[in-house]
């Protein structure tokens, strides 16, 4: 008896053999059309290399994170059916939520599944960086991974590298949208369940200010390691708003490492360092497209300050947890506050130089960035005299 049952997001009808969606290639992206391989992948081909991987040796990937995600253990038979949602086509990764049945429980995980290039020489790196980070640090802001492997179904076209992993229930993904605001750009959070909706600019300010805690929690001051790339564009924040409370989270780790060289680990280098790691932040924050495959898109300056507030709060929870000291805080405010508008021109100069010169964005940064270095120096200024004053 076949347990599986396979679906595309946001159609209620399964996917069988039979189902004109069967043979057509997989998307490159959700940018791009299809693969322009001469044999392209197709959903059929994804969706039996998830049943094998998730069915080989008598299902033991599945049994063993369930059990590592909710110490229950469970058998085989137990299983009624595993149900495949493919979410998405990403650069990298083309997900899928994975929903596993037995009589009485269910299940949710991510199914992480590389076919390209790009994500076939990542995604290892990834399962590693993620369990990493979920051991050596004390924050759960990332999802915790259980199995990874390899599948080549027999008479397939591709490889295929996937791993299991924690899914965020009820969180999805959001966008800028140009329209539904008269004065500022609208924050559309997707919702497939509720529906659509846009966030009020509160809403919005909470929403930028937890990305920027997020990052800044996983900023490591002492080898200036972070988490790098990351785009808003490509969905790797999520959100999910319950009962008026908000909470976000990150759903991918693809690189984490210094962005600077500096091989000093005094005072002078940890505080430029996080002027660096602010400044830059601030930029990345601001970035995303149009609905997510659009135009570049910039958020509004009250998006600037949430990014501050977030990074402060960030430093406020590592001093909590004894990860960096409460007089590093206080030398990094003073530092700020020393800090000249030709000093701050400057810095935002030099990262913008060492940006990637073919970046799609860098025409937009380039235009902003004499605004937004004015308003950062206004906004931080304004938020440490509010927050430290003596």
């Amino acid at each position: 008896m076949n347990k599986f049952i396979f679906f595309l997001s946001g159609l209620d009808e399964p996917v069988t053999e039979k189902h004109s969606a069967w043979s057509n290639p997989l998307p490159v992206s959700r940018h791009d059309g299809v693969n322009p391989d001469k044999s392209p992948v197709t959903y059929g081909d994804y969706f039996t290399a998830a049943e094998f991987f998730l069915s080989e040796n008598h299902f033991q990937r599945l049994i063993s994170s369930i059990d590592e995600q909710s110490r229950m253990p469970i058998f085989q038979e137990n299983i009624e059916n595993v149900s495949i949602f493919l979410e998405k086509h990403g650069e990298f990764y083309h997900p899928s939520k994975i929903r596993v049945l037995t009589q009485n429980h269910h299940w949710e995980f991510v199914l992480n599944v590389a076919v390209s290039k790009a994500g076939l020489n990542c995604i290892s790196s990834e399962f590693e960086l993620l369990r990493k980070l979920r051991k050596e640090l004390p924050w759960q802001f990332i999802p915790a991974v259980y199995e990874k492997g390899d599948v080549k179904p027999a008479g397939g076209k591709a490889n295929f590298r996937m791993f299991l992993g924690q899914w965020f229930s009820g969180f999805n993904e959001f966008h800028i949208h140009s329209a539904g605001c008269e004065e500022a750009y609208c924050i559309e959070v997707w919702d497939q369940k509720q529906g659509n909706c846009f966030l009020s600019e509160k809403q919005g300010y909470e929403l930028y200010r937890q990305t920027a805690l997020i990052q800044t929690c996983y900023h490591n001051t002492g080898t200036f390691e972070q988490i790098h790339p990351w785009h808003h564009a490509a969905g790797d924040f999520v959100v999910k708003i319950e009962n008026g409370r908000m909470q976000v989270k990150l759903i991918t780790v693809r690189g984490y490492h210094a962005l600077i060289c500096n091989n000093a680990n005094d005072l002078d280098s940890k505080l430029d360092a996080l002027t660096f790691f602010l400044m830059d932040l601030s930029i990345k924050n601001r970035l995303d497209r149009f609905r997510g495959v659009g135009d570049i898109a910039w958020a509004d300056d009250i998006y600037l300050l949430a990014t501050i507030d977030g990074f402060f709060k960030g430093l406020q929870q590592k001093i909590q947890r004894n990860i960096i000291s409460q007089q590093l805080v206080d030398d990094f405010v003073n530092h700020l506050n020393g800090m000249t508008p030709s000093q701050t021109d400057a810095f935002f100069g030099n990262i913008i130089s060492a940006w990637p010169q073919q970046a799609p964005e860098l025409p937009i940064i380039k235009d902003r960035i004499g605004a937004h270095a004015f308003f950062f120096e206004f906004f931080t200024k304004q938020f440490l005299a509010k927050h430290f004053a003596n």
